[in-house]
């Protein structure tokens, strides 16, 4: 009995929302209902872009939320269709009252003839364990969704081009996609639509850096200093205007903006090693002095990230030709080797990286370096590097020896021999006389 009770009770309530649209007086549309949420994933975009600036969150974090909110707001948006609160009043008519009668009678009726013809009342429980079975999967992945969801984007802003919060959500959509012109062509189109504001500045300053090889052009520098015009704290851009000055080879101006970088950024800021070795580098090229352990601005991997801009510094010859940070093509050809620091793609694997993956990554740098000094060693500013890299990384006794061999090498070198004894001495290592390179 008590069976029939608990069907009665879930009868009542599945008919009471059936019948509910009839009776109602005011009917909500679902119109409505999404362009709230199309405002709610705009503010989640908003405060996730915040989280970048301040550094609480990593790129690669970002990017993968970035596309997810992305995706709801595109859905949210497509069933807004492009309208806000519609809502309408609609009166309660004959119909509408006959069909609720109808709901009432039938819907338990059918039921019940249904479970008498198909149920099995008698039938014993079955154990969860039993009926727990794996969900296909069915569905389209992470990537496939997400051309889907832009597949439907395009197809809408082809049909609304002057739609510019669509615009505005598919472009930095585009920009992690590498779909680097199709990025610029949205950020463009936003920012006509919808004005200008610091967040997609930067990020066609972004994408025309992308599209150029990984210069700053002089676009993308405009774009970036009127980004900080209306924010002066938006980092992304404060980054892409610091590597502007390295490239130009203002490298008094470059240092003093890659150390404010840092000195705003949180230690785990995914740009935090790109800054730092620019730094090292643009120090060096100013002829500003090395910034002792310990005082280097910014926490974090400080040893780590200092090695790392040691073993990339550029050798005398980078340097005349203007090496940076993203070394420009002309410079490499009158070098005649890679530029000194990481291009876009380094860029982009190093903030992706991990405390342990990150010390490979030196380690495997300063590795590289000491075996081309074996097979060079004529090359002053290498054993500069080796023998401070090994000293940062706390390997003290491979910087004694580098050290000895260096004084080896340059034993008819007096000015080389000098500036070698002195880093030595500087670093607390014992600058021997007569080191022979073995």
């Amino acid at each position: 009995m008590i069976f029939w009770f608990i069907v009665a009770g879930m009868t009542l309530g599945v008919v009471l929302l059936l019948v509910h649209p009839f009776f109602s007086s005011r009917i909500g549309s679902a119109e409505a209902r999404a362009a709230h949420d199309v405002e709610v994933y705009r503010a989640q975009l908003e405060e996730l872009e915040a989280d970048v600036e301040r550094g609480t969150l990593s790129e690669a974090e970002a990017g993968s939320a970035r596309a997810e909110i992305g995706r709801r707001l595109l859905k949210a948006n497509a069933a807004a269709g492009g309208r806000g609160d519609d809502e309408f009043a609609a009166p309660v008519g004959r119909k509408s009252i006959l069909a609720g009668i109808a709901v009432v009678v039938l819907v338990p009726a059918i039921s019940l003839a249904a479970y008498r013809h198909f149920g099995a009342q008698g039938l014993p429980d079955l154990p969860l364990s039993a009926r727990a079975q794996p969900a296909p999967s069915g569905g389209v992945g992470e990537d496939g969704g997400i051309g889907m969801l832009i597949a439907g984007a395009e197809e809408r802003l082809r049909a609304e081009p002057e739609d510019g919060e669509g615009w505005a959500v598919v472009a930095p959509i585009y920009l992690r996609m590498g779909r680097t012109e199709d990025a610029i062509q949205a950020f463009r189109n936003a920012n006509r639509l919808l004005g200008p504001n610091p967040v997609r500045d930067s990020g066609l300053g972004e994408a025309l850096t992308q599209s150029a090889g990984g210069e700053v052009t002089e676009e993308a520098r405009g774009l970036f200093e009127r980004a900080l015009q209306a924010r002066p704290d938006y980092l992304p851009a404060r980054f892409f205007v610091a590597l502007d000055l390295s490239q130009e080879g203002e490298n008094a101006d470059a240092a003093a903006a890659w150390e404010a970088l840092i000195e705003k950024s949180q230690p785990d800021a995914p740009w935090m090693p790109i800054a730092q070795s620019a730094l090292a580098d643009a120090r060096q090229k100013a002829g500003l002095p090395a910034l002792a352990e310990g005082t280097q601005p910014g926490e974090g991997a400080q040893a780590q990230t200092q090695a790392q801009a040691e073993t990339e510094a550029p050798a005398p010859a980078q340097a005349a030709a203007g090496g940076s940070p993203v070394a420009r093509p002309e410079a490499q050809a009158t070098a005649g080797e890679p530029g000194p620091g990481p291009g876009p793609e380094e860029i982009a694997a190093a903030s992706q990286m991990n405390a342990g993956e990150r010390v490979a990554m030196i380690e495997g740098m300063v590795s590289r370096l000491a075996e081309r000094l074996d097979t060079d060693p004529n090359d002053a500013q290498g054993w500069l590097r080796l023998i401070r890299s090994y000293s940062v990384l706390g390997e003290d006794e491979k910087a004694q020896g580098a050290l000895d061999r260096a004084l080896g090498v340059f034993s008819k070198d007096d000015t080389a021999r000098q500036e070698i004894s002195n880093l030595g001495r500087s670093l607390g290592l014992e600058a021997r006389e007569g080191g022979t390179p073995q």
